[in-house]
C-alpha cells in the first residue's frame, strides 16, 4: 500500500479558515479546509 508523501503547494485564508493545497509525488492532490484552530473541516483527494 502507498503512503502519499503530501506537500504542499499553497495555503490561503478563506471566510471558513484555511484551504491548503497539497500533492503528492504519485500524482495524487488533496485539498484541505482547516478553521481558525486548525481542526479540519473538510478534505478531497483525487488520483
Amino acid at each position: 500500500m502507498h503512503e502519499h508523501t503530501w506537500q504542499a503547494v499553497s495555503r490561503h485564508p478563506t471566510s471558513t479558515g484555511t484551504v491548503t493545497y497539497s500533492r503528492c509525488p504519485c500524482g495524487a492532490h488533496t485539498i484541505l479546509l482547516e478553521d481558525g484552530s486548525e481542526n479540519l473541516l473538510a478534505a478531497v483527494v483525487e488520483r
